[in-house]
């Protein structure tokens, strides 16, 4: 049998820090309706206080592994115009950047245009 650690703490109403072994975590909201920010991602948890109903949803923060994250292209050294947008599948767009004097106006009149 292992022991375990847990303190939580009432910040302001309907906001709590939570201290475990595992780390700490920040929970948001009322009684039947809480948010759980974690160290090992966030939980979504809804029921009815009281009864022993409630449902919940886990979604874990990525793992950080290169081979989970997809290729972004890196713009060129060189390069000094923008580059276009490069779709790498069907759900994620690289947007590669400008230089910084491409990206600011120089004056209202260019942001009117």
């Amino acid at each position: 049998m292992g022991f375990r650690f847990r303190q939580s703490f009432k910040i302001i109403p309907g906001v709590r820090l939570n201290l475990s072994g595992s780390g700490a975590s920040v929970s948001l909201g009322p009684r039947g309706a809480r948010l759980t920010i974690g160290p090992h991602g966030t939980r979504t948890t809804v029921g009815l206080p009281g009864s022993g109903i409630s449902w919940t949803a886990y979604q874990p923060y990525s793992s950080g592994n290169a081979s989970s994250l997809p290729n972004r292209a890196s713009p060129n050294a060189t390069d000094t115009g923008a580059n276009e947008a490069t779709t790498l599948d069907g759900s994620a767009t690289v947007i590669a950047s400008a230089p910084i004097e491409q990206l600011v106006a120089s004056s209202t009149i260019d942001i009117a245009e």
